[in-house]
C-alpha cells in the first residue's frame, strides 16, 4: 500500500484506530468499537457525509468524509457493500474506518 506520513500503510483494518471525529486526540472519545458489514444507503461527496444500513438491522451508521480519508476511500455509492469499524458518536453510531467489499 505504500508509505504514509506515519510509516507503512496497512490494508483493511489491520492498523490501530484513532478516536471519533478528529481522529486520535480529536477531543471526543469514541469509546468501544465494533466492526460490521452493511450497505450504503446514501453518501453525498458535496455534503461530506452519508449513511450505511447495517446487515444485522438497527440504527443507520453515520459516515463522515474524514472516515473515508482515514481509510483511503474516495467516495461511496448507493447499494455498495462495505465493512465499517463503528463507535457511538454524540448522535448515534458513526463510522471510524470504511472498507469496500
Amino acid at each position: 500500500m505504500g508509505d504514509g506520513p506515519r510509516g507503512p500503510r496497512r490494508g483493511g483494518f489491520g492498523g490501530g484506530f484513532g478516536g471519533g471525529f478528529g481522529g486520535a486526540g480529536g477531543g471526543y472519545d469514541a469509546g468501544p468499537t465494533e466492526t460490521i458489514e452493511g450497505t450504503v444507503k446514501f453518501f453525498s461527496s458535496d455534503k461530506g457525509f452519508g449513511f450505511v444500513t447495517p446487515d444485522g438491522g438497527g440504527k443507520d451508521v453515520f459516515v463522515h468524509v474524514t472516515a473515508l480519508e482515514r481509510s483511503g476511500v474516495r467516495t461511496l455509492m448507493p447499494e455498495q457493500r462495505v465493512r465499517i469499524q463503528t463507535s457511538m458518536g454524540q448522535k448515534g453510531p458513526q463510522a471510524n474506518r470504511v472498507e469496500i467489499l
